[in-house]
């Protein structure tokens, strides 16, 4: 059972919405090609930003689904949560990695639910 601070945390979680204009989904792939070499450093700076990332197949939707939150109460992004969809889970990574880090540039997500089931 979830404590009273983790239920009203919840309870007041922002969805980030990133919503991937085409071009920007040319940027993902020519940036996957290249990532894909260094996913695990990728991986280690998402850590020691003090990210969590959790990683599920989502089965109504038939995707992978990673969703991240921040863990430091002092960061612009505590209290929100990135979810990011894609069919493989190397793809659900790096494309996770890429809106963090090249995307948002590793500062503020922007902050309204938008559904997609890919991005």
């Amino acid at each position: 059972m979830a404590n009273r601070e983790n239920s009203e945390n919840f309870g007041n979680l922002k969805f980030a919405n990133i919503s991937m204009r085409e071009d920007e989904k040319n940027q993902f792939m020519d940036w996957y090609a290249v990532a894909r070499d260094d996913i695990d450093e990728w991986l280690s700076q998402l850590i020691d930003d003090s990210y969590r990332l959790t990683l599920k197949f989502n089965y109504n939707d038939r995707c992978y689904q990673t969703s991240v939150t921040q863990q430091d109460t002092k960061h612009e992004n505590f209290g929100s949560c990135m979810v990011t969809r894609a069919g493989s889970v190397e793809e659900v990574i790096l494309l996770t990695l890429w809106k963090i880090f090249v995307l948002c540039e590793g500062g503020e997500w922007p902050s309204e639910q938008q559904r997609s089931l890919w991005g």
